[in-house]
């Protein structure tokens, strides 16, 4: 009797603990364990760029979130194109106050230009780049301007922020070599 009372206490337990956790599934799913504290939005907007080259211009990064194949308008990926986010922090004081001057009406009391973002295609086959948007911004995150552009294809310079780019462009192609060779257009 007492085993048939021990089986049956336990078979309750297991049906009440499966009841609960069905009502509470939605709570149960979102739980994670980690060691690492968590990152916050700034340290994952941080992390999220390399860095390209320094010059007395600027310090030049790309976001490694943006490098891509270029895709046309029915979603196929055009290999020899490779499309990127570029960011440059303005450090040379000449150019800083030739740039706050251009923007002397839309920068606040205190507030000076930072940083530009520029979004950038690279065909390697020919070894071109064009710039297709821009977009500038201030120290405290205003967006001073934004444009885009219907530029054309170039030369890449030498020595410049560019030609290092078109080396992370060239490593992205390599590294998705299987990709272009059974050309899988899943987005």
């Amino acid at each position: 009797m007492k085993k048939f009372v021990l089986v049956f206490l336990c078979l309750g337990m297991m049906i009440s603990v499966a009841f609960a956790s069905e009502q509470k599934s939605d709570v149960a799913d979102k739980w994670e364990i980690s060691m690492m504290p968590k990152e916050t939005p700034k340290e994952i907007e941080r992390n999220k760029w390399s860095l390209i080259l320094e010059n007395n211009l600027g310090i030049y990064a790309y976001d490694n979130t943006s490098v891509r194949f270029v895709r046309d308008k029915q979603g196929k990926k055009n290999l020899n194109q490779v499309e990127a986010d570029i960011k440059t922090v303005f450090v040379n004081k000449d150019t800083l106050k030739q740039i706050d001057a251009k923007y002397t009406k839309q920068l606040k009391k205190g507030d000076t230009a930072s940083y530009c973002l520029i979004h950038m295609i690279f065909n390697t086959a020919d070894k071109t780049y064009k710039a297709t948007s821009m977009q500038v911004f201030s120290k405290k995150g205003r967006e001073l301007e934004s444009k885009t552009t219907n530029a054309k294809f170039a030369p890449i310079p030498e020595k410049s922020f560019a030609e290092a780019m078109l080396e992370v462009v060239n490593q992205y192609v390599a590294d998705n070599k299987a990709d272009m060779l059974l050309n899988i257009n899943a987005k």
